[in-house]
């Protein structure tokens, strides 16, 4: 952290920007905290934990940069915040990240969206909003 001995030493117009960077830091690490999401991102380490360890859970296989994957994501944080304690788990895996997993789960498009009741898996082929989602998982 700079003194403020130090920021003054590089003149009052620098002083204003170091404060304005402060404070924003300061709001980002804010709204980091206060943001929050229903949905667990899973990765090579903790998938098979997850999807063996829990009754019902609904995973997003997706890639960031994909168009239908950006549209899908409201709708499935939507559907996780309804279900949060209808007793599914909502998770979603970074292909691009997390490639070979997804190609051990099959992924041959995004997004794909995979159920696993028990630990057993089904491809969800249904709609991609919210009310179909969770009609789904709960029939």
């Amino acid at each position: 952290m700079y003194s403020a001995k130090k920021i003054n030493a590089v003149g009052p117009a620098m002083t204003g920007v170091v404060m304005m960077l402060a404070a924003l830091t300061t709001h980002l690490q804010v709204l980091a905290v206060t943001s929050s999401s229903n949905v667990i991102q899973l990765t090579t380490m903790t998938f098979s934990s997850v999807v063996r360890g829990n009754e019902l859970v609904m995973v997003q296989l997706y890639a960031p940069w994909c168009p239908h994957c950006l549209e899908l994501a409201p709708q499935y944080e939507l559907a996780a915040a309804r279900m949060d304690t209808g007793g599914a788990i909502f998770a979603k895996v970074d292909c691009t990240a997390e490639d070979a997993l997804c190609d051990s789960q099959g992924v041959l498009s995004y997004p794909t969206l995979k159920v696993y009741r028990n630990g057993e898996s089904e491809v969800y082929q249904g709609h991609l909003k919210a009310d179909a989602m969770i009609a789904f998982l709960q029939s």
